[in-house]
């Protein structure tokens, strides 16, 4: 069966993730950049903590969210395939982003994407679903290094971590991992680049 798997579809039901209340609780100026925006949630905490903000996604995310990003007043908004400036950014937030894109190189991608914007002294705050997470999801199938989510056509795509295999995807893309916090369902790494 074909199926259409849909990255777009966010990880967070509701509310603002636990790496992004790191991000601003840790913020000290400088400019950040929201990597895979999804619903807003975290870019409009961010703005209302006066983070200095641009954002991220897919066209379909931009699209899907043009009103809501004029409304917040978002000035620079990236397409997931442009390019972003070398060493711009003090702090990226990736937040969800790694376990809904199913092939592993455009994960890596993603990385040195990231690598390559964030400033020498800059962070990288990450926050991934962990096994415990994808263990209580119903219709499931497995799929490449995850799985599939969804009972008909249109599915998604959840890569749990445990802490061993994110901390080692990190570190092997060239980042070292500073902090980290167990949550229920996710793992929150706070990184530096090496």
């Amino acid at each position: 069966m074909e199926y259409i798997i849909e990255v777009e579809k966010t990880a967070v039901t509701n509310g603002v993730s636990n790496s992004c209340k790191y991000l601003v609780k840790n913020y000290n100026g400088g400019k950040s950049l929201d990597y895979g925006f999804g619903k807003l949630r975290n870019s409009e905490y961010m703005l209302k903590n006066n983070v200095s903000l641009d954002i991220l996604d897919t066209d379909l995310q931009i699209k899907r969210s043009k009103e809501k990003i004029e409304k917040l007043n978002i000035e620079n908004v990236y397409n997931a395939t442009e390019s972003l400036d070398k060493n711009k950014y003090d702090s990226v937030l990736l937040s969800f982003v790694l376990n809904v894109v199913p092939e592993e190189d455009e994960r890596v991608g993603i990385l040195k994407k990231i690598k390559w914007s964030l400033k020498e002294t800059g962070l990288l705050y990450i926050e991934v679903r962990n096994e415990k997470f994808v263990e209580n999801l119903k219709n499931k199938e497995p799929y490449n290094d995850g799985i599939l989510v969804g009972s008909g056509k249109k599915k998604t795509f959840q890569k749990p971590f445990s802490l061993n295999e994110i901390t080692q995807f990190v570190t092997v893309n060239g980042f070292e991992v500073l902090h980290f916090k167990k949550f229920s369902g996710s793992l929150v790494l706070i990184c530096s680049k090496k």
